[in-house]
């Protein structure tokens, strides 16, 4: 296609996207069966051609245009137009940027959270441990177990209110994942800023509550299971098959592996499924009003992460398609409805892209020089796809 027809075709497809929108936030009636002349008339000209300024093809030629006033051409206006490219570009891409790492900080401060609160059951649980008598015996041992039983329902309860405000704000960060870059899009350039909070319908909210709730029972069954298996070892010292500092000694290994391990476990997976559910939710939505839009796998960056996710990096898909990975049909990152292979622990967000965006990395993100050092399989995918770190 010529570059004037590409500049023709986003022109058009910007005053349907204007059009739509203006439907939405309730701008008059206006049948799309009478086309962009319609639109131009009843929806303000003005505001669909700002949107159409903003958000142009990548492949346009930023010509400097000859100015019969200026002896030396209007060259001002071609840089401001660059300049304001590189504006739109760098906009989106710190939006799309702050909203993982709001995701990030979700997942670390209720990581936190539950770490503080098993060192409090594990300190509750030596100190009752201390007082009892070092030779205790079957009279002893049924007390002590109701107070780790105790002990740890109330980690449980604890931890169970902190995932989910935790699972709140991830779905919230989700939601936002979505609409920050694409308003950032649609509003830079001097024209109309567009909320799609307020455009769009509010997503259904029933697949938060049963995350919520399948949270709960993940950290009740943390609480139970190291309460049991504490207990376990209590009742070993109890037949003195072990005295009670080696029952001590292994308690607080069960905390660590059977408690805190599998907590971090649940808050990465879980928050971020939350996350991801709720940016499917809202691409869903987005697209009708939003012709273009597409969805892009960027990987995590974690230093040992999963191949298949890294060669997954820089995907592209429409809305409704699922992504390519490892073999699999994932419709986002963590969908439940893949393995736990492809999922457990996963860190890769599923980011919105317009096909008229330009964007820093198109493709997939390049490998960091301490990725590349610690991970044999990067260094490998790197030479394979001729992706190169710096």
């Amino acid at each position: 296609m010529r570059t004037s027809g590409r500049i023709a075709f986003a022109a058009s497809h910007w005053r349907w996207v204007g059009c739509l929108l203006r439907q939405r936030l309730g701008c008059g009636q206006v049948s799309l069966r009478h086309g962009a002349n319609a639109c131009d008339e009843i929806c303000n000209i003005r505001s669909a051609t700002a949107i159409t300024d903003r958000i142009r093809s990548p492949h346009r030629h930023h010509r400097a245009e000859r100015n019969p006033q200026s002896p030396s051409g209007n060259i001002v206006p071609a840089i401001e137009r660059v300049t304001q490219r590189n504006a739109e570009t760098s906009h989106r891409h710190v939006e799309r940027t702050a909203r993982r790492r709001r995701l990030t900080a979700i997942q670390r401060d209720t990581a936190a959270e539950l770490t503080r609160l098993l060192k409090l059951a594990e300190a509750d649980v030596l100190a009752r441990l201390a007082a009892t008598p070092s030779e205790f015996d079957a009279f002893v041992l049924p007390a002590l177990q109701r107070s780790i039983r105790q002990a740890m329902a109330e980690f449980s309860t604890r931890g169970a209110t902190t995932l989910n405000a935790g699972a709140g704000g991830s779905w919230q960060a989700g939601l936002d994942l979505v609409e920050k870059p694409l308003e950032a899009g649609l509003a830079l350039g001097g024209g109309p800023s567009i909320r799609l909070s307020g455009v769009l319908p509010a997503v259904d909210t029933r697949v938060l509550s049963a995350l919520r709730s399948f949270m709960t029972d993940r950290i009740a069954d943390i609480g139970v299971t190291v309460a049991n298996r504490i207990n376990s070892e209590l009742g070993l010292a109890a037949i003195g098959a072990q005295t009670p500092s080696q029952a001590a000694g292994k308690i607080a290994g069960i905390l660590e592996t059977g408690g805190r391990t599998r907590a971090l476990t649940i808050v990465r997976t879980e928050l971020g499924r939350a996350f991801s559910v709720a940016g499917q939710a809202r691409f869903e939505q987005a697209a009708e009003v939003l012709p273009g839009l597409k969805k892009q796998w960027r990987r995590s960056g974690k230093l040992h992460s999963r191949p298949d996710h890294d060669i997954a990096d820089g995907q592209t898909q429409a809305v409704m398609d699922p992504f390519l990975v490892g073999g699999e049909r994932l419709m986002f990152p963590r969908d439940p409805a893949a393995s736990a292979k492809q999922t457990i622990n996963c860190g890769c967000t599923s980011l919105p892209l317009m096909e008229s965006w330009e964007v820093r990395l198109p493709g997939g993100q390049p490998f960091s020089p301490e990725e590349l050092a610690a991970s044999p399989a990067k260094r490998l995918i790197s030479s394979a796809v001729g992706r190169l770190g710096h």
